[in-house]
């Protein structure tokens, strides 16, 4: 499976312990990173949709063997969806995305 990564499932521990492998740098349009904070005040960040091309957001392709383990990683809040990425040459590639569910907004 592959999925477009940006934060947190980048960090080296995440990534080994859900069994994650970077294959390529990439971006994706119509999206914006937004900072919010969670419960505790920590800081992170989301993506939001925004349906314009011209934003983007650069991350990496992340392939995973087994999804549950990031599923459950991300929890209930966030939704795992179908997006395409580009690379800096601009070829396309599909993969999924984690945004927040629209039930918890």
């Amino acid at each position: 499976m592959k999925v477009f990564c940006y934060g947190t499932l980048l960090l080296p521990d995440v990534l080994n312990s859900l069994g994650g492998k970077v294959t390529q740098s990439v971006y994706v349009k119509g999206y914006k990173l937004l900072t919010s904070e969670n419960n505790n005040g920590y800081p992170y960040f989301q993506l939001s949709k925004t349906g314009d091309e011209k934003d983007v957001v650069p991350g990496y392709i992340v392939e995973y063997e087994n999804i549950v383990p990031v599923d459950n990683y991300e929890g209930n809040m966030y939704e795992r969806v179908n997006t395409m990425a580009y690379t800096r040459t601009n070829v396309e590639t599909p993969c999924q995305l984690y945004i927040k569910d629209s039930k918890h907004e």
